[in-house]
């Protein structure tokens, strides 16, 4: 049982993982890409494995995936006058840990199911697997308002209606297409 954290700034990810999700601290791989942040999740336990390279652990294969993955890289962008502008990220990561485990749930941004066209969407709603789309109210993550994220639970194999979960507490199960 292995579980991949994509983005745990604050090591909450890998302590729940520890505390209620019964991995052992050898099971736990991290990605995350400030320093700081490395240095708290090794404070739970020095036996999780983590790091600041996605490609590390390219060849693995994991139980599950889950995380608060980042939402963009703006390592290109240079100012707003100056040009540049910021890749997705949030997809990349849900993309990435598809192909690497047979259970995701992981936050990303509502925005990438508001057009038909969008390639991830696609990918996400015409293979079978989305198990819960729950939305994330705006005070969940205050710095970033006016950008809507949700938790998308994908499980490899499940056929059936996603539990999709509105703002207000409504629920209502949906077929994909």
């Amino acid at each position: 049982m292995s579980l991949f954290i994509a983005g745990d700034p604050y090591g909450n990810h890998s302590l729940m993982s520890l505390k209620y999700g019964g991995y052992n601290p050898e099971d736990v791989y991290v990605w995350e890409n400030d320093s700081t942040h490395l240095y708290a999740i090794k404070q739970i336990s020095d036996r999780i494995n983590v790091t600041d390279d996605l490609n590390f652990w390219d060849k693995m294969y994991f139980t599950a995936c889950t995380g608060n993955p980042p939402y963009t890289d703006t390592s290109t962008v240079q100012g707003a006058t100056t040009g540049g502008c910021a890749g997705t990220l949030d997809t990349v990561f849900y993309e990435w840990s598809m192909d690497h485990s047979d259970y995701v749930s992981q936050i990303i941004r509502a925005k990438h199911f508001a057009k038909s066209s969008s390639r991830f969407r696609k990918r996400l709603f015409t293979s079978p697997g989305v198990v819960s789309l729950e939305a994330l109210p705006e005070s969940t993550f205050p710095s970033i308002s006016l950008t809507p994220t949700c938790i998308v639970t994908w499980k490899r194999g499940y056929i059936g209606d996603t539990l999709v979960t509105y703002l207000d507490g409504s629920t209502k199960n949906v077929r994909l297409t």
